[in-house]
């Protein structure tokens, strides 16, 4: 037989590589002509007792190795028969170091000569005792896994997908079914109705594709009850399960019936519904606290209408909701009732609670009572108290004498008198710091006013007497005019401006005419209105009580402006429109500054250029403008000035536009005496 190379020069070329063992195909010696490190170190064969031996005398005492037997050897005579490789099966033998067996697996692989004949056989040998030793793990899993889902105390079945064919079904899922273990390898389409399949073969479906967890509540049943009332309910669970490869090949479904815990939950809520109308409608003060934070789980009305406060604290802690008993003893006693787990009782206890926004001391008879949980752990306290105010006041009048009185009517007429010097002197110190502000605001608007009216008389001589020999500088000139024209009146604005926001309500007591009123400003700005040709239409109009001066700069500024900003070629028609209106009507967005029940709601409509309601947060605020000094003239105040006045006549004002569509500025002033502030005065 002859070959591509020689055998020694072949040799030292294979020897190179993993091979365990090389053998001639000369039938039937197959002589060894290579031992491989490897196969020393895992097999624990020795080379110099191997290598030109023929198999049988080399293997001859070998009963594990596949090698020692015959039928290796009849594999070995097929892969030089055949020219293919063949492998051979996985067999067990003790490691060579000693530390228990390990799983191996021959691969005989021919190396033809260049006659197309076997010439040389390759023996391999692969350690695979990771992967036996991973399936043999495996198996057992998957034998423990199938013994816990039967012995589950759940419905539990394992759905091979994509054809959804039942692989595995416990007996709880079987019952819930109504069928036996015949069904397993069926399709589901086969176990479960077709109303049933359009429930769970989409959820199925989109498990398998997403591998993404389905959870469900109150999942329909085949079982069905003779009450349907009464259930049944399920906890449902379509989960993926995904192979070695992180593929998902199975849904696994897990059903649990909670139809007791349900009816449970339902009878413990139809009790505890039960027991808050009796404590809802208990004469007696009962509020629940929970946690040591003592947050407020339950409060009956009674209890609301001893602290003073609306149902909205319940979920709040006590401290949260009512802070004035910060600095009394019930906090520190709730806090030690809560941790020992000991009552406490009191009788006659004093209390100040904030009630109506004032703070009111009130003595009580009340108990705190921990409440346990199933564990002996205090999880709530209950609070029941009773107001024993009136029977406390009426003893404390029988024993008190005469003197007590007139000294407590001293006292109380001292601190009076006290308080009175105080708000006295506050009020002083207010009116010198109005006086101030409105002098400073004079002598400011004077001293600059001086040097603007100096700039625009030696303008108007520069423009008179040297007007040709300025050229260019005429229009720079008469720009220098213009811009002190509007400082001077951008000053005269803010002292307005501040004369009424620093304004001390003296004149308030005015009757004043808004009919006549609006036709003298219509006098006022008979040029404007002709000029334009402006149309103005009123309702007949109260009169009200308040500053003339204040009231006509608030008609004036707004008429001025729906003259001012009117659409080109369109004849400026203003309407004033008055109605009365409770404060029930107010729009939602209006707080007025008077607690008064009704008001004058006066519209003062346009049908100008409008603006867009986007802007309705700064209209009213001084220096803001919708449009540049070139379309409009204007310092940005005029509704400033407006708003001011409306809020010292304990009014409100709104404005509703569209562009192009004109707008409305709605004034609501009370009917009664606007001095009369509310109690809480929201901006």
């Amino acid at each position: 037989m002859k070959s591509l190379f020689s055998e020694q020069t072949l040799i030292p070329f294979l020897e190179q590589f993993d091979f365990s063992l090389v053998l001639r195909a000369d039938s039937p010696q197959y002589t060894i002509l290579v031992v491989s490190d490897q196969a020393e170190q895992l097999l624990g064969y020795q080379r110099a007792q191997l290598v030109g031996k023929s198999l049988t005398d080399g293997f001859s005492n070998a009963p594990i190795d596949p090698i020692g037997n015959a039928s290796f050897q009849q594999t070995l005579v097929a892969v030089i028969r055949d020219r293919q490789p063949r492998t051979l099966p996985t067999y067990e033998q003790p490691s060579s170091t000693g530390t228990g067996s390990i799983y191996l697996k021959k691969v005989l692989k021919p190396i033809v000569d260049t006659h197309q004949q076997v010439a040389y056989v390759l023996v391999t040998t692969v350690d695979i005792t990771q992967q036996v030793l991973a399936q043999q793990a495996a198996e057992q899993s998957e034998q423990r896994l199938r013994a816990v889902i039967r012995q589950a105390p759940v419905a539990i079945a394992l759905y091979r997908m994509p054809d959804m064919v039942l692989e595995l079904a416990n007996e709880r899922m079987l019952a819930l079914w109504n069928k036996s273990a015949a069904i397993i390898g069926s399709p589901l389409a086969d176990i479960v109705t077709s109303d049933e399949l359009q429930d769970i073969q989409p959820i199925v479906k989109a498990v398998f594709t997403s591998g993404i967890p389905y959870y469900g509540t109150h999942f329909p049943s085949t079982v069905q009850p003779d009450d349907p009332g009464a259930g049944p309910f399920f906890d449902l669970v379509y989960s993926p399960v995904r192979d070695c490869h992180n593929t998902t090949t199975s849904v696994l479904s897990i059903i649990t019936d909670i139809t007791q815990q349900v009816l449970a939950s339902q009878a413990l809520k139809a009790s505890e519904q039960r027991l808050q109308g009796l404590i809802d409608e208990s004469p007696m003060a009962i509020a629940v606290y929970k946690g040591r934070d003592m947050t407020i789980e339950l409060a009956n009305e009674a209890m609301l209408f001893i602290w003073g406060k609306s149902a909205s604290v319940i979920g709040q802690p006590l401290a949260t909701a009512l802070p004035e008993l910060q600095g009394q003893p019930f906090l520190k006693q709730l806090d030690d009732v809560y941790t020992t787990g000991i009552a406490y009782h009191a009788r006659e206890a004093p209390a100040t609670l904030q009630v109506d926004e004032k703070l009111v001391t009130s003595h009580f008879n009340f108990t705190y009572k921990p409440l346990v949980d199933a564990t002996g752990e205090v999880y709530a306290i209950l609070n029941v108290a009773i107001d024993v105010e009136e029977s406390v006041m009426n003893r404390w009048h029988l024993q008190e004498s005469e003197d007590r009185y007139r000294q407590l009517a001293a006292q109380l007429e001292e601190r009076v008198q006290q308080r009175t010097q105080e708000l006295d002197a506050m009020n002083e110190v207010l009116r010198r710091s109005n006086e101030n502000l409105e002098q400073f605001a004079y002598i400011a608007s004077h001293d600059l006013q001086e040097p603007l009216r100096k700039i625009q008389q030696f303008g108007d001589l520069l423009l008179n007497q040297y007007q040709e020999q300025l050229g260019t500088g005429v229009d720079y000139l008469q720009r220098m005019q213009l811009a002190a024209w509007r400082m001077s009146t951008l000053i005269r604005e803010l002292l307005s401006f501040s004369r009424i926001s620093t304004s001390n309500h003296q004149h308030w007591d005015q009757q004043v005419a808004l009919g006549a009123l609006i036709a003298s400003i219509e006098d006022d700005l008979s040029v404007a209105i002709q000029e334009s040709g402006t149309v103005i239409e009123s309702d007949t109009l109260p009169t009200v009580q308040g500053d003339e001066l204040q009231l006509r700069q608030l008609f004036q500024n707004l008429l001025s402006n729906a003259i001012k900003f009117r659409r080109p070629g369109v004849v400026p028609h203003i309407r004033l429109v008055c109605a009365i209106v409770s404060a029930e009507q107010l729009p939602g967005n209006t707080v007025p500054v008077s607690r008064e029940g009704q008001f004058y709601c006066i519209d003062v409509r346009d049908n100008g250029i409008g603006f867009d309601e986007k802007y309705l947060d700064r209209i009213f605020q001084a220096f803001q403008r919708l449009h540049t000094k070139q379309q409009y003239q204007g310092t940005g105040i005029g509704l400033a000035i407006c708003e001011k006045v409306v809020a010292n006549h304990g009014g409100a004002i709104r404005a509703s536009s569209q562009p192009g569509q004109g707008a409305t500025f709605s004034i609501y002033l009370p009917v009664n005496d606007p001095r009369q502030p509310a109690t809480v005065r929201l901006h």
